[in-house]
């Protein structure tokens, strides 16, 4: 069976997937990185009204957000990346990593079909995922002659 057929057949809600912190649009940018920070997460989703408006991570605050002056006070809002790409739970993994590889996204908010969100799928635990699924195929790659180490291995 190969690869992508294995990524069909298998859910998104097969991989571990973090914990969706939640946050107004309205507040401040600050408070938004401090409940990040305190919750060791490195997204938020944004609602408005309850829906799903933007999702904010860390890569929005080192591009958008932080300014010779520090952080501003202003919404979050400002800074998220509105709109983001979501999936369903049961929908299949190959249709994740599409988007994921192709909008360079870190991070999908994976719906629980009830209006809410089970959590995000992030890269890294896709990897972790990919890794323990198919150990012989990803962990066990043959080297590749034109690669050399810059640094000798081992004593």
């Amino acid at each position: 069976m190969t690869i992508y057929r294995e990524l069909q057949l298998q859910p998104i809600s097969s991989v571990a997937l973090e914990t969706a912190l939640t946050v107004s649009g309205d507040t401040a940018a600050g408070e938004v990185v401090a409940a990040m920070r305190a919750a060791r997460s490195s997204h938020a989703l944004v609602l408005d009204g309850g829906r799903l408006a933007g999702i904010f991570t860390y890569r929005d605050l080192l591009v958008r957000a932080v300014t010779p002056d520090g952080l501003p006070a202003a919404p979050v809002r400002q800074f998220m990346t509105p709109d983001p790409t979501t999936l369903p739970a049961a929908a299949p993994l190959s249709e994740a990593i599409e988007p994921m590889a192709a909008g360079g996204y870190r991070h999908l908010p994976v719906a629980d079909g009830a209006g809410g969100y089970l959590g995000v799928l992030t890269s890294h635990n896709l990897f972790q995922f990919l890794a323990e699924l198919l150990p012989d195929r990803i962990l066990n790659l043959p080297p590749r002659p034109h690669q050399t180490l810059r640094v000798p291995d081992g004593a």
